[in-house]
């Protein structure tokens, strides 16, 4: 079985209000590969700490990829520059046990909701080398403000998952005056197979979903699958759609929204074996989804 885990950990702030690292990887550090949302380097709520190289270090059996979607300089509190030139970063993480051959971070189109609070995001992508052959693998995080910001988005994703075999992998080919550009084990093609994990920010009888598993404008005849569909067993959601809730608003009742997903391309369907949700996990605003696929 490869064991996978989406978390947006907030963060790493729970719901007592504490920033704490280590009970958000002990959640998930069982897991294969392992996407995560909402990390962050140098922001005061959180203790200007840098947390993907303190995550990465609570984790040394798996290789990490950081994608940051929002890079702004830190300022002191006069605020003038700081010396050291610092970066407030905030974004996307994926780690692997098995070798994550190349990374590529894509933001995602955005319009300024001028109003509201809107942030960059993206979709972070790894190639991985697994038991099954190689996966595509995407850490992403929609608009939380915007359902029609979150279908353009869509859109994109589905754009780079229709084009991404023709694009080819990060370096193609060969360069006789310089063969060191080749000699690196990156992936050789572009797998067909991809996971889409994160947290985005609709819910199951929404539009973007909708698009998603339908595969408009259908560059796949079949759409992505949704793996908590697939892993339980469920009926395809109507109405409330609050099996399997990912973000409480009840915490003690274990009732909320399921925003975070797993979508795996068709191909992978039958290889879907599980799916839960960690509900007592306090980690972060989120609760991980766990879904396990065969290997044989």
């Amino acid at each position: 079985m490869i064991s996978i885990a989406t978390y947006n950990i907030h963060y790493g702030i729970g719901i007592d209000g504490r920033c704490d690292l280590g009970r958000v990887v002990d959640a998930v550090r069982g897991a294969d590969i392992i996407a995560l949302q909402e990390v962050e380097s140098h922001w005061d709520r959180s203790g200007n700490i840098e947390q993907p190289a303190i995550i990465a270090s609570l984790l040394p059996q798996h290789g990490a990829a950081w994608g940051p979607t929002v890079d702004v300089l830190k300022r002191a509190d006069d605020g003038a520059a700081s010396g050291a030139h610092v970066r407030r970063q905030f974004g996307n993480m994926i780690l692997s046990r098995f070798p994550i051959l190349s990374i590529r971070n894509h933001l995602l189109p955005r319009r300024d909701l001028a109003t509201s609070l809107d942030l960059q995001r993206g979709a972070l992508e790894v190639v991985v080398e697994t038991p099954i052959g190689l996966l595509r693998v995407y850490c992403i995080h929609l608009c939380h403000a915007s359902e029609i910001q979150r279908g353009i988005q869509v859109r994109h994703i589905l754009d780079l998952d229709a084009h991404a075999r023709r694009e080819g992998p990060v370096i193609c080919g060969t360069h006789a005056s310089e063969p060191s550009w080749s000699a690196e084990p990156g992936p050789d093609y572009m797998p067909a197979d991809a996971l889409l994990l994160g947290d985005f920010n609709f819910q199951p009888t929404s539009e973007p979903y909708a698009m998603l598993v339908a595969g408009e404008p259908r560059p796949r005849h079949d759409g992505f699958v949704d793996a908590w569909v697939r892993g339980r067993g469920e009926p395809p959601p109507r109405g409330d759609a609050s099996s399997g809730a990912t973000r409480y608003d009840s915490f003690d009742a274990k009732t909320g929204r399921r925003i975070d997903y797993c979508f795996a391309s068709p191909e992978l369907a039958d290889r879907i074996a599980s799916a839960e949700v960690l509900a007592d996990a306090a980690g972060s605003d989120h609760q991980p989804l766990i879904v396990t696929l065969r290997t044989d």
